[in-house]
């Protein structure tokens, strides 16, 4: 009886040894991610695109609306943290019927849970296409109003401000 009861430790000791050697990986996958994740937010806020936008840009990760009493939505976006811009995470839910049920939480992207960033990580593409569709957008409104007043006004010179580059986004 005692050799049954001692190979059960000893398989209970071995698993728990290979599930502490997988957590130490997955902390540190999390780590190097998270410091990619904020060299291409520091890139986007250097830029001041948050001043340009003035309003965030969210894209769905997840959610169920049925349009009449509740809904629930995982968000990755471009938003307002206590005045500084940044990639943001957001979860919403809520009901139609009593806006006191109504909740949002929203994290920097790396301060978020982390089985949000991995579902977030995966819509990081689609949110910088967005991103600069929405600055494309604004430089043609701009241009296009500038553009009429183009011979009359002064003439431009080139910018002292040296370009933000993003390493993670270079070695790919």
């Amino acid at each position: 009886m005692p050799e049954k009861h001692l190979s059960l430790l000893e398989k209970v000791h071995s698993s728990y040894k290979q599930l502490a050697a997988t957590a130490i990986s997955l902390n540190d996958t999390f780590e190097e991610f998270g410091k990619s994740v904020e060299e291409i937010d520091y890139a986007l806020r250097t830029s001041n695109l948050g001043t340009y936008l003035g309003t965030p840009v969210w894209i769905q990760i997840d959610g169920q609306d049925d349009g009449q009493t509740s809904y629930w939505r995982r968000e990755l976006g471009y938003d307002r943290i206590d005045n500084r811009w940044g990639i943001t995470v957001r979860t919403r839910s809520g009901s139609y019927l009593n806006s006191s049920h109504n909740k949002c939480d929203v994290w920097f992207f790396t301060d978020a849970p982390r089985r949000l960033q991995v579902e977030a990580a995966e819509k990081l593409p689609e949110l910088l296409q967005t991103l600069t569709k929405e600055s494309d957008a604004i430089a043609q409104r701009i241009n296009g109003k500038f553009s009429a007043s183009a011979s009359t006004g002064p003439t431009t010179r080139s910018s002292d401000k040296s370009e933000t580059v993003c390493t993670v986004c270079l070695s790919s």
